[in-house]
Formats: C-alpha cells, structure tokens, sequence
C-alpha cells in the first residue's frame, strides 16, 4: 500500500495523535508499527497510542485498578498452573471421566490447560460449550453415535473443571493474560461511563492483523466503536491468512518451491543466495529466513557467520539448559545442602571449585579432594569443605610456606560467609550476595561476553524477586525444591536472546515473525517432521464442529482441533512476511539417509496453485568448499560491535524519564549500568517502605474520589492499606527490619493525617501516567504522584520520604559548586515540561511541592514548594536535548571521576576500564 507521507502529516496536525489507537496482533508488531510511522512522521510518532490487545487491557486495567477490584491479583506462573491443575486432578471424584489410576495420572494436565485457554480467547462459556455438543450430538450417524458421544462426554467433564480451575485461580489470587481481555470486556458491558471514556479518548481506530483476532478480541473492538453509526475504523488483514486451507488464496507474487537432496544442502544453498543479494545491494535487513524451530537458526547461523553474513536472531532460551545459569543453580543448591545438613554437599563442592570465576587450576582441587579420600578412614576423616577451610586458615609454617593458593582461600571465605548468610538475610538479599561475594559478578563484567551473561544474570534474579514476593515467607530450601519441580514438568525458566543488530539478515520462527515484512523471505525446512508430524502427544479433545461458524472440506466436516488449525495458521503467517519475494523448501532425505516428506501444507498450497517445484542441487565442489569452512579458524566475535547491537535495541525503546536524566548528569557510567544494562540489585527496607507510604496515601485520595461526597476515609483505613502493602512486600525485609518500619510507619501517617486532613485539596488525580509528550524532537515519559487543580491551574505534589534535612543540595536550582542544579529541583521543572507538553489535557503547571511525609527532627511535617521560572525550563530543555544526544551518540561509557562515584569505583576496581582519562576543567564544564 502506498502511503503519502505529506497528506499523513497534515492529517495529524489536523486531529490530535492521542485520539487514535491502534492495535496489533503482538508486542513486535506493535514496535515495528511505531518504527515505521516514526519514519513517516516524526516525533508525533510517540503520541500514537500503539498497543498489542493484551498490552491495550492490560492499561486500562492499571488506570481503573479500584474500579476492576484487582489491587491484589497477580499473573499466575506456569509453575503455579502446574500446581493448580494438579490439585484439580486429585480431586476428580470417583469414576470421573477423566480420572486416571495407573499411569501418567497427570496426563490430562496439558488438555485441560489447552481447553481453558480456547474458552477464554473465543469467549466460550460452559454452558455454550455444553448447548453446541447437544446440537452436534443430534446431528451425528447412527453408526458414530457411541464413538462420539464418548469424545463428547469427556469434552463435557473437561468443560466442568473450568468454572473450578478459575475459582483456585481466584483463592490465589492470579489470573491469566487471557482473563485480561475478558475483565475488560465485562466492564465496558456493565460500566458504560468506563465504556464512553474510553470511545471518546479513542476516536480513530486501526487494527493490524486483523485476520489473527479471535472472538473476545473482536467483541473487545465491537464495544469500542459501539458508540459511532459510522465509526472511524480500519482494519488490515490478509484473507489468505484467515483461510486456513488456502482457499482461493490470492499469491500475487508466485514463490518459488525448492527440494533439496538434504539439510545441509538447503542452508548452503540459503546461505549463498542471501550472500549474493548482499553483494547485490539488498539491504541484509530487507532479508529474513523463517523456520519452524530454534535449532534449525542455531545451525544456519554458523553457515551465515562463517560466511560473515551479518544475522539478527531472536529467540527463547531455557536457563535451565544453559552452562552458566547452571553454575549459579548449583551453587544455591550446595549452599542450601550445607546449611540443612554441614559438610552434606563435598559432591557439589568439587564442581563449583571449577568454576573459572574461582581461578583456582584444576589440579590443586585433584590434591584436596585426594587428600579427603586418603583420610576418609582413620581418627583424622574430614570433607572437602572443612580440609579447605583449615588449609586457607592454616598460619604459615616459615617464610616459604605459601599455602594454598589464592584462588582457594577466597573461595572458602565466601563460601562460608555465604554459608552463614542463608539464616540471615532475605531470599533476595542471599541471591545479590553470592554473584558478588563469589566473585562471579566481577567475572562478568571482565567477560567478552558480558551483555549476554548480564542478561542471564538478570533473569535469573527476576525469577528470584518475583517468587519471593509471591511466597514472602519462601527460603533458600524452598527456591531450590521450586527449580526440581520446574525440570520436572518441563516447564522453561526461559530468556528471550536477542543477537545482532535488526539491520542485519533476520533469522526468526515462524512465531517470531508474526507482524514484521520483509522484501525477501527464505521459508526453510518446510518438512512434515517438524510441522504437523510433531505434535505432542494427546492431541487434545474433540471439539464439536457446531463450536465453529464455518465449514470446510467436500464432506462439510468442521475445522479440526484448534491446535492443528493454530499449527496450519502459523504457517501461512510466515509465507505472508514476504513483500515480494518468497522462496519456500524443504529436504527429501535426513542425513542419515532416510526419506522425508514435504509438509501437508505445502500439498494443500499445491492443491490450489499450480506451481512448479523446484529439484535444487548444490554442485559436489560448491558443498565440498563450504563444507571446509566448518574447519576454518573461528574468529573471535567483536565486543564492541556485540556491544553495539544491545544498545541499539535497547535505545530504540528508550523514552527519557527524569530518573534516567539524573543518572546521566550525575554519571554516565551509572546511567550506562542502571538505565541501559541495568545490573541486578534487590530492593531495599528503605524504598519497600517509601512505596508502602506512596502506596497508602494514593488509596487515601482514591477512596476519597470514589465517593459522592468526597469524604477521606477514617484513619484506621488508611493505616490498613499501609499494612497491607507491607505485608504484600515482606521477603523485602527481615523479620527485626519488618517489625521496626511496620512501628514506624503507623506512627509517622498517623500524625501525618492527623495534621493535613482538614487541608487537602479534593480536586485532585493520582497516579497520573503521562506519555506522548515530545520536547525537541525527545520522547518524554513520567508518573505523577499527584496533581492539585484550580480551574486549569495545576500544583504537582511529589511525596518523599526519608530525612528532610539531609534534601536540601536535591532542591537547589543551578549554582556555582552544582551547575547542574539539584536532582529535586531538576524533577519539579521536567514535570512542568511534561504536564505543559500533555496535549490530552489543556493544563497548566503553576508549581511543584515535595511533601516529606517523614517529619524532620523537631517532629515537624514539611512541604517544599518549587516555582518554576522561564529561565529554568530553558535550562533542563537544554539538559534534556543535550543529554539525549550524546546517549544517542553512544557517549556513556566515560564516568564522572569523581572519588565518591560508587559507579567510577566499581569500573576501577574490578579491572574493567579499558582507559583512563583525565578532566580538565574544560571537559567537567561541558559535561555539566
């Protein structure tokens, strides 16, 4: 479709960007929507509201939180399902259709999860399931009646567990994303002011894909533009992708059909027809090769990169399955056995002392674990762990006596250190403690490859936090029992890796690629064993063909089970990522010999076109070449280019907030480490506790809202919400930092009510998320605490807690020894900017209040009110488009220098600086 990109400008100077909505099919659709429109239009690109349906509800959700009743829901983890269903299976009762005595007694566990989730996307309830088997039943032949009324009586009995399944879903308080679209579309039914807030925000609607939506999708657009007899809607979609069985498909541009004798000879072929376009001048990210599985661009990748092609992959990892998530899982593992039983974990031990973040060599870990085994009989029997720790404590004999080496006396300091920190701190805190008391994080960072083990690093740790928060009271045994179970279902700790920059030659699955195009597409491995001849086991249940609105085939038999229809979609969804050129193959034989078959699909793309199939051979000389090149010498990858393909997808979704601002001017480096890598750290009884205040306050101001009247809750309803936030947060603290800020906190809003319940200002919004503002050409974001109103005029009240006196350097404007002025000053004027910038309203910001809901020493509560001036927001627009330019020039990996720098010092101390540069004043003048 051509665009005209000077009649699209006028249109959004013309209508406000804010007012349309568009919607995509998946997060990647979504930002490769804004990219696009960015190159159309510019900065107003940020102003367009772009969201996949999942992430669309998922905001209106957190913008009308007391309204859907879901302060308290959390997702619930695949590890947390598997339970569930489970608990669900023991309790079928007897002679249960679906109960099992022998066996996988668990085997229903993956239908009844699949079936769940078709009956929330399609809006499916139990009682239509159960009207439509009726009808389908009624129609069936006498001679199949016994056959499919068994299929159907075990669809029914599966159809039953879902109102329970939801009700333990409900007692632990999670849900799924699916119930997101669900809640939402219940709420725009019932609440038709939710309903008209919404369809008078969004008055221009586009959906992308649109062939991809199912039922409570569409229902979800329907209630959105019920409004409008003639709504602003456009819909995109490829009728070809809707027919399942490629009905009358319309292939505008014929692809090319390829055989090929083996695999090998389809990537080699592959590999030399992307060489020659490069070579040609086909931009590579105009490219893309699309398979079915992760190990088939696993291995063509190695083709690409002996070739020096450069690819952009991106796929899931299992931590689990990778060596240095290993390395940390044992090491947790042999803590939490040395804590439970001493001297229990010597097997562990012996492995962990390999670990090359130790330096021990391996020859001097033989001698000690000889040593064990020598005195494992006798008055003098020991163990690995404590022969290691006497040798490392072990005075020197005389001045030759070296001891053990270095290596293995800082590997038994911090074992033990950490050995004695598993009763003691919290869950998190350990974690935190052993990447860096074991010198691992220092590792890292000295790696080659240290953005991908970060990355790792960080997932692990998320796991970490956001299982600790689930279970507060959960300990070191119980992470390590939750990793066995995990394994033992099969279920993924899994890590999305991203490699490479997107300009390159993308390599993707064919679930990856969905909302992306590209002018060429190499469609490889199209072989019945990796498509519809692996499916798992079980197949699922029968469903009706009464569930379905349309019929297919001679005999009018209904689409078959939904995940053979999902598997016969997504195959098509890859053939539609090319623009122009598609090329589609597939092998005959293994390599071993054995003979293959070309997928179903591709017979029924034959079925309705008639195109020719391709017989492609690699002349014995071109292989027998490429094939050396497996033995060539391996070239070490590039850090710097590594490096530079994390930041550039990390940039691209970057949206300066006024945290990042004043990272950057207080040091690049820490702006480098906390905004970009973004190294794992737990949070701290400090900030837990701050944002148990925030938290208590903002539920004051919307109870408050929420009532006719406007009258503040009682006292005691706030201090509830103040303990329920702690209580909700507690694997933050320990059991003495618990109890003291619970103490504190009561006491400190007590006396805070107390003293300005007769003074708040009622007009008021809190929690205001503000996004789509552009200030020279810079995407801004923030939230606000809360904003005060008279009439248009706006004071913006930030909360504080900590030590007043200790905030006044934060609150003062630009001066001789800060030219950069304050980090609280610096916040007040960039939410004038914000708010100013915020074309949703016509507001105005008049002034900035930092309330200290801690009171100083005297006992006295304090609010500091900012007012700004022109000459400041001039100042920190020109910080603002300073600072975004040198990010986006990469200008980030120079510190500050300063001596007190904890960012400067972590570089130098861990060996990590590459250079060292000394600042003139000159240099420290431009920097500020």
């Amino acid at each position: 479709m051509s665009i005209n990109r000077e009649k699209l400008q006028q249109h959004f100077r013309e209508e406000s960007p804010g007012n349309i909505l568009c919607l995509t099919y998946t997060d990647a659709g979504a930002i490769a929507m804004r990219r696009r429109l960015l190159s159309f239009i510019g900065p107003d690109a940020y102003k367009v509201n772009i969201h996949s349906f999942h992430s669309f509800c998922n905001d209106i959700i957190q913008e009308n939180l007391p309204l859907f009743e879901k302060t308290s829901l959390d997702p619930i983890s695949d590890l947390e399902k598997i339970q569930l269903l489970k608990n669900l299976i023991d309790n079928f009762p007897k002679n249960h259709p679906l109960k099992r005595y022998r066996g996988d007694v668990y085997f229903e566990m993956g239908n009844l999860q699949s079936l769940f989730s078709a009956m929330k996307r399609e809006g499916w309830t139990p009682a239509f399931i159960h009207e439509k088997i009726d009808q389908y039943l009624a129609d069936v032949r006498t001679d199949k009646i016994a056959e499919e009324t068994e299929k159907m009586t075990a669809l029914r009995a599966a159809v039953d567990q879902f109102t329970p399944f939801q009700e333990l879903m409900r007692r632990r308080n999670r849900y799924d994303f699916d119930d997101m679209i669900n809640w939402v579309i219940l709420a725009f039914e019932e609440n038709k002011a939710l309903r008209s807030s919404y369809q008078e925000r969004y008055q221009y609607i586009l959906v992308d894909e649109y062939q991809d939506t199912h039922g409570t999708q569409n229902r979800l657009l329907d209630l959105l533009i019920s409004y409008w007899d003639q709504p602003n809607v456009f819909v995109v979609g490829d009728n070809d992708q809707r027919s399942y069985r490629f009905q009358g498909a319309n292939l505008e541009n014929m692809p090319r059909l390829l055989e090929y004798r083996q695999p090998r000879e389809e990537m080699t072929d592959i590999t030399l027809q992307v060489e020659k376009l490069v070579q040609e001048g086909v931009a590579p990210g105009k490219i893309a090769v699309i398979y079915k599985e992760n190990r088939y661009g696993e291995e063509l990748a190695r083709f690409f990169q002996l070739k020096k092609i450069p690819v952009y992959s991106n796929r899931s990892v299992n931590l689990f399955e990778v060596p240095f998530a290993q390395k940390i899982i044992l090491l947790l593992r042999y803590l939490a056995a040395e804590h439970d039983a001493p001297y229990g974990g010597d097997e562990m031990l012996f492995e962990i002392l390999h670990f090359d973040f130790f330096g021990i060599a391996p020859i001097e870990i033989a001698k000690l674990s000889v040593e064990v085994a020598q005195r494992r009989f006798g008055d003098q029997r020991t163990s690995l762990r404590r022969l290691l720790y006497e040798k490392a404590n072990r005075p020197a004999k005389d001045l030759f006596d070296s001891g053990l080496p270095e290596g293995m006396k800082k590997a038994s300091r911090s074992l033990e250190k950490l050995i004695g920190d598993v009763p003691n701190v919290t869950l998190q805190t350990l974690f935190e403690h052993t990447i860096r008391e074991s010198g691992l994080l220092s590792a890292v960072m000295q790696s080659q490859d240290k953005i991908m083990q970060i990355q790792l690093l960080t997932a692990l740790f998320d796991f970490v936090k956001e299982e600790s928060r689930r279970d507060p009271d959960m300990g070191l045994e119980q992470l390590v029992q939750m990793t066995d179970l995990m394994k033992d279902n099969a279920i993924p700790l899994p890590l999305v890796q991203v490699a490479g920059s997107d300009k390159a030659v993308h390599l993707l699955t064919a679930q990856g690629s969905n909302g992306l195009e590209f002018q060429y597409v190499f469609f490889a491995g199209c072989n019945a064993s990796v498509w519809e001849k692996k499916r798992k086991p079980g197949g699922g249940y029968k469903y009706p063909d009464t569930l379905f609105s349309s019929r297919s085939g001679k005999e009018g038999e209904a689409a078959k089970a939904i995940g053979e229809e999902a598997l016969r979609h997504l195959f098509y969804v890859a053939l539609a990522r090319a623009e122009q050129h598609l090329s589609i193959s597939w092998s005959r034989y293994r390599p071993d010999g054995k003979e293959l078959e070309p997928s179903v699909f591709i017979a029924e793309i034959l079925d309705r076109h008639a195109l020719p199939v391709e017989k492609a051979a690699v002349p014995a000389a071109i292989q027998a070449d490429f094939d050396a090149l497996s033995f060539s010498e391996t070239i070490a990858p590039e850090i710097a280019a590594a490096e530079e393909a994390f930041i550039s997808r990390t940039l691209e979704k970057f949206v300066m907030n006024v945290t990042a601002l004043n990272n950057y001017l207080k040091c690049p480096l820490e702006f480098y480490y906390r905004n970009l890598v973004r190294i794992p750290s737990p949070k701290n009884e400090a900030t837990e506790f701050g944002s148990a205040v925030h938290f208590a306050l903002q539920r004051l101001f919307e109870k408050m809202k929420a009532q006719v009247a406007e009258q503040f809750p009682f006292q005691e309803e706030m201090l509830q919400d103040f303990q329920w936030y702690m209580h909700r947060h507690r694997e933050i603290f320990t059991r003495e930092a618990f109890s003291r800020r619970m103490e504190y906190g009561l006491e400190v809003l007590t006396n805070y009510y107390d003293k300005y319940l007769h003074e708040w200002n009622k007009i008021v919004a809190v929690e205001r998320n503000i996004r789509n503002v552009t200030v020279k050409g810079v995407p801004l974001k923030g939230k606000l605490d809360k904003l005060e109103f008279q009439g248009k005029d706006v004071n913006v009240v930030d909360y504080k807690t900590g030590d007043v006196d200790k905030a006044k350097d934060k609150l003062t404007p630009p001066n001789a020894k800060d030219p950069n002025g304050g980090d609280y000053w610096r916040q007040a004027v960039f939410y004038k900017i914000l708010v100013d910038g915020y074309a949703d309203k016509d507001w105005k910001v008049v002034s900035t209040e930092f309330d200290f809901v801690e009171p100083d020493k005297k006992k006295e509560y304090r609010k500091v009110k900012i007012v700004i001036t022109p000459a400041d927001i001039t100042t920190v627009i020109q910080q603002i488009e300073t600072t975004w330019k040198k990010i986006q020039n990469r200008e980030f990996y120079t510190g500050c220098g300063e001596p007190d720098c904890h960012w400067c010092n972590f570089v130098k101390t861990n060996n990590l600086a590459i250079a060292l540069h000394k600042l003139n004043d000159e240099d420290q003048e431009e920097e500020t």
